[in-house]
């Protein structure tokens, strides 16, 4: 029989290692920001919202999960209208903005010639 998933402080901790605690989520208003897609006033937040910022850490967040056996639904702030993702009760609620902004600032500088080398330096 499958045990059921949670969210633990064990859980927290770990998503805290992969992308920093300033970007680890479980606080009941930052929550409910991300549990709507303006359908009605319908609101189902995730357990916990994590912002990775690199594909390295998408890989971690979801090895994670499975781990744990906790879903993960990518989510927005602020969705543009009805008919979005919603998170999963007990779930991860994953939002790529940071990574979106990356490569927006990426693309923005390699319309100037910049080097590899710099764009590295940007992810860190």
């Amino acid at each position: 029989m499958d045990k059921e998933y949670h969210i633990t402080e064990e859980v927290i901790t770990a998503l805290q290692q992969i992308v920093s605690p300033s970007f680890v989520f479980s606080d009941v208003d930052v929550l409910k920001q991300y549990g709507s897609d303006h359908t009605e006033d319908l609101n189902f937040p995730p357990s916990v919202v994590v912002k990775p910022q690199t594909t390295v850490e998408v890989s971690e967040i979801m090895k994670l999960a499975s781990e744990y056996r906790i879903p993960v639904v990518p989510i927005e702030q602020e969705p543009v209208g009805s008919g979005g993702l919603l998170a999963v009760p007990k779930g991860i609620g994953l939002s790529l903005e940071r990574r979106t902004a990356l490569l927006l600032l990426m693309k923005k500088f390699s319309d100037h010639k910049t080097t590899r080398r710099h764009y590295r330096s940007l992810a860190k």
